[in-house]
Formats: C-alpha cells, structure tokens, sequence
C-alpha cells in the first residue's frame, strides 16, 4: 500500500481541518506565524520551504524523491510548490515509467515553440491506491523561453465521516531551460540509481 502527505506543517493536527488552497490560510514562507480563520483564533507555524539536498531552499519547483525500490517499482514523494503553497504526495510507478519520464522530457526540451507536455505519474480517484500527479508543461510562444508549468496533485483518498475523501491541490509555476536541462540529467540519475531525489527549480 502507498503512504502519502498533503501540506504538512509544524502541526499536522491543525492542518488536517484546512483546505489546500493558499488564499484561505494565507501562507507564505519566511513571513512568520499567521492567523487562522477559526473562532479560537489559533496560530500555526509557515509550512516549510521545499528544500533540495544539499543546497538552498528554494520558492518554487518541483522534487521528486525517492522512498523506496524494487525489481517491480519505485515509490516516490513527489513535492511541488508555488512560493507559497507547499503540496506533497506519493505515488507508485513501475521503472519503466521513469526511464519514459526522462525520455519524454528529453524530447520535450527542444519544442521551444509552443510545445505541449503532460507529466503522469499515479492515477486520480478513489478506485486507486496511492496519490496522483499531472504536470502541463508548456512553452508558452510569447513566454520569452520560459516553460510554464500547471501542476494537479491527489492525497490518497482515507476515510472521513461516512465517505472516502483525498486532498487535492492546482498550483502554477515557471522555469527556464537551464533549470529544466538540470532537472533531466538528475532524473536521469535517479532512474540509474545514482541519486534518491531530482528537483526542478522555479523562477
């Protein structure tokens, strides 16, 4: 079976009665404690920054780390945030889906001109195990370069009350190719088993 998280934070107990979205919590890092749209008035502490190891935290991005592997498939954490919305789940995927990962965005770096790519990893609804991801890349023609990049994410669904609920979040970001250029060759690592994470950055 799969574990998954959704935007943890310093008090997960508190964040389980919130939301995904940003505009209601009105979170943003490095600015400190907030206040909570609740009676009691509560506070609670900034989510944390997504992080990439051994370097700086960074606004926005995308990362993909490993959790575990075998013969069979390969469970990953994947966490994406927009500077101010940290969103994370797991998902299961065979090999073979990385190494077509890789291959697909290798191809897709050079269609500068308006080019179109989804990134698909995990499957959306209750009748799955698991969380789910799906990126729209796009090089947007007027975007002077620039990918824009549309991120929809899936908890796994659990049990709430008489029903099966999952949290969802849609972020928007951008990156630029050298950014991106980066992000293929540690995929590409993490698909040879030289690295556990792979992480692109925004700008």
């Amino acid at each position: 079976m799969l574990r998954t998280g959704a935007m943890r934070a310093a008090n997960p107990g508190l964040m389980a009665l919130l939301p995904v979205s940003s505009a209601t919590v009105g979170i943003a890092p490095g600015s400190g404690k907030h206040r909570l749209p609740f009676a009691c008035d509560s506070e609670i502490e900034d989510l944390p920054d997504i992080y990439t190891t051994g370097a700086s935290s960074v606004n926005q991005g995308i990362i993909l780390k490993k959790i575990r592997s075998d013969e069979d498939s390969i469970e990953i954490e994947v966490a994406a945030s927009d500077g101010s919305s940290t969103f994370r789940t797991t998902v299961d995927v065979g090999h073979e889906k990385i190494a077509g990962l890789v291959a697909g965005l290798d191809r897709f770096k050079n269609a500068i001109y308006g080019g179109v790519h989804d990134v698909r990893l995990g499957a959306f609804g209750p009748e799955y195990a698991g969380g789910a991801f799906h990126a729209r890349l796009h090089f947007h023609r007027p975007g002077h370069g620039l990918i824009f990049i549309t991120v929809h994410a899936e908890s796994e669904w659990n049990d709430f009350t008489l029903s099966k609920v999952a949290s969802r979040a849609t972020l928007y970001l951008k990156t630029e190719p050298a950014l991106f250029d980066n992000f293929i060759v540690e995929l590409g690592r993490l698909r040879d088993g030289e690295t556990e994470e792979a992480s692109l950055s925004g700008r």
